[in-house]
C-alpha cells in the first residue's frame, strides 16, 4: 500500500457521519494515536493480517457542504483532478437512501473487502457506498482477480433484503436490477441518450460492438429473516480494457 493513502468519509449531515462512524467502529475500525484507523483486508483473513499496517488505512471525515460546491468543470490541479467530488456527487444525488455516506479511496486493493465487513451492521441503514478511483485486486465471478485502470467507476454497498419481501424471494434478480439501473444511468444523463449498450447474462454491460465497459457481482448471505446482500460495480470510462490478473 502505498504511503499517504487515506479513506475519506464524506457525508451529507453530522448525523450520517455519526452514523457511518459507529457502523466503520463495528467493522472492525480502531482509535489510534495517529487517528481513525480502518482495516482493508476481510475478516476470513483477519488473524493473518493484524500486525499487517499497510493494510490499514486512516479515516479522514468530512460533512460536506452543497451551498458552494465546485464547478464540476473547474480547473484543478493534477491530484485533484482524480479524486473525488464530493460537493457535485451530493448534488447528483437523488436517493434519499442509498449513497447517503462515502467511503472513498483513491488506490486500493478492492471496495469489496470494505463491504464484506460492513455487512450485516447498521452500514446499509444509512446507505453506505465504497468508491475506489482504481483497485488492485478487483473481485471478480469464480476468483477472477483484475486491476482497473484510472478513469473506471468502481463503487461496493451492503444492502439488506428480507426474505418476506418480494425482493427477497427472487435475490437473483438484485444484480439484474443493479446492472439495469447503472445502464439506464447512463443514458439518462444528457448527451448520452443514444449510447448502446446491452446486458450480458448474468453480470456483464456490453456496447453494442460488445466491447465489456462493466461488470456487476453480488454475493449474499441468509441469517433468519433477512439476506444481505454485497453488491459490487465496476464500469471503464473508456474503451481501454482492465487487465485480468487470474482468468
Amino acid at each position: 500500500m502505498e504511503s499517504g493513502q487515506i479513506i475519506r468519509l464524506h457525508a451529507r449531515s453530522k448525523i450520517a457521519l455519526s452514523l457511518a462512524k459507529e457502523a466503520l467502529v463495528s467493522a472492525g475500525g480502531v482509535s489510534s494515536s495517529t487517528g481513525f484507523l480502518f482495516p482493508l483486508h476481510p475478516r476470513s483473513v483477519e488473524r493473518e493480517h493484524q500486525k499487517a499496517k499497510e493494510l490499514w488505512l486512516p479515516v479522514e471525515e468530512t460533512v460536506v457542504e452543497l451551498a458552494a460546491p465546485r464547478h464540476p468543470h473547474a480547473d484543478h490541479s493534477p491530484q485533484e483532478k482524480s479524486s473525488f467530488n464530493a460537493s457535485l456527487y451530493f448534488q447528483s444525488l437523488e436517493s434519499d437512501f442509498l449513497g447517503q455516506a462515502v467511503l472513498f479511496a483513491q488506490r486500493i486493493p478492492s471496495t469489496v473487502h470494505i463491504v464484506d465487513r460492513l455487512a450485516g451492521l447498521s452500514a446499509d441503514s444509512i446507505g453506505i457506498v465504497a468508491v475506489a478511483a482504481q483497485q488492485t485486486s478487483g473481485k471478480g465471478r469464480t476468483g477472477n482477480v483484475w486491476e482497473s485502470p484510472l478513469g473506471c467507476a468502481m463503487f461496493s454497498f451492503p444492502l439488506t433484503i428480507p426474505l418476506s419481501s418480494k425482493l427477497g424471494q427472487g435475490l437473483t434478480f438484485v444484480q439484474h436490477l443493479v446492472a439495469t439501473a447503472c445502464v439506464l444511468g447512463v443514458r439518462n444523463t444528457p448527451g448520452f441518450e443514444d449510447v448502446d449498450l446491452r446486458i450480458k447474462w448474468p453480470n456483464d454491460i456490453l456496447t453494442s460492438d460488445k466491447i465489456k465497459v462493466g461488470g456487476v457481482l453480488v454475493t449474499s448471505s441468509i441469517f433468519r429473516d433477512k439476506a444481505t446482500c454485497n453488491v459490487g460495480k465496476d464500469r471503464q470510462a473508456s474503451r481501454q480494457t482492465v487487465r485480468q490478473t487470474d482468468r
